[in-house]
């Protein structure tokens, strides 16, 4: 998040065993971007430029060990580069496809928080699926980049299933696996199922 020339954030790091989510503290002037991240006992200092199009940047990074032992990485320089992630808002058009390979249509709706200035961001919303013995559900979950966990539940609030999986960077596709809870007494829901999704937006 930038306010005037100061920006602030929160950065998911992996590193095991020095894996954590590191507050982000810097400054844009415009063009030039410096960031210092600190996160489980790693700095991470960010310098470089925001690109022509508004939404990439890149540049050089150090990152030092401060007191994590067995890092795998530090110390470590190179370059990197992000991308602005579009926010997942609006109508669901897609598809289950069931373990055992049979397909069947999806719609809902889908709505992402605002952005906070930490590493994730919540997304509510529900699905309907035509033909298949689940028949949808309530979801909620977060959203950290491309990342994300969609949690479903039943009308009474308990789980009913989970769903990981990656959106598109500009916010129009969002794929991944299905897991679903034993439901009903119609198989293969019955006895729990899967599968992968596909969504548009």
């Amino acid at each position: 998040m930038q306010t005037g020339s100061t920006v602030t954030g929160g950065l998911m790091v992996l590193d095991s065993p020095c894996s954590g989510v590191g507050d982000v503290t810097g400054t844009f002037d415009g063009t030039n971007v410096s960031l210092s991240v600190i996160p489980t006992e790693l700095q991470i200092s960010l310098t470089g430029n925001l690109g022509s199009d508004q939404k990439s940047m890149s540049g050089n990074f150090t990152l030092q060990q401060t007191g994590c032992s067995g890092t795998s990485s530090a110390p470590l320089s190179g370059t990197w580069t992000a991308s602005l992630v579009a926010p997942l808002n609006g109508k669901i058009q897609g598809t289950f496809t069931s373990k055992e390979g049979l397909t069947y249509p999806v719609n809902g709706q889908i709505s992402q928080g605002p952005n906070t200035g930490i590493s994730t961001a919540d997304l509510t919303g529900n699905i309907t699926i035509s033909g298949y013995c689940f028949f949808g559900a309530g979801f909620t979950g977060t959203v950290s980049g491309t990342s994300l966990v969609l949690n479903l539940l039943n009308p009474d609030g308990s789980q009913a299933g989970q769903m990981p999986g990656t959106s598109s960077v500009d916010g129009t596709s969002i794929t991944g696996k299905y897991a679903l809870m034993p439901q009903g007494n119609t198989p293969p829901c019955k006895g729990g199922d899967g599968g992968t999704f596909s969504f548009s937006l």
